[in-house]
């Protein structure tokens, strides 16, 4: 089944729902190809990346408010 081979490989669909995709596809080819045309990429986990929080001081404040690293990740508001 090149069509949901071609899917997996291009990251439309996890190699995990194969199966399913091909009993799908087994039932009505013509309307599992317009499913699978319609889908999108999704990024898998080992593709996304994370930016460490600078670790010096305040990177903003505005209105009073002091935006700060967290240091587990991401930024915390806090008055100045």
């Amino acid at each position: 089944m090149t069509l949901i081979d071609d899917a997996i490989r291009a990251g439309e669909i996890p190699e995990s729902r194969r199966a399913h995709y091909e009993t799908l596809y087994a039932r009505d080819p013509k309307g599992t190809a317009k499913l699978l045309a319609s889908l999108e990429p999704v990024p898998s986990l080992g593709r996304l990346t994370t930016v460490p929080a600078p670790t010096r001081g305040p990177i903003a404040s505005a209105a009073g408010l002091a935006v700060k690293p967290h240091p587990m990740g991401g930024y915390v508001a806090e008055r100045s």
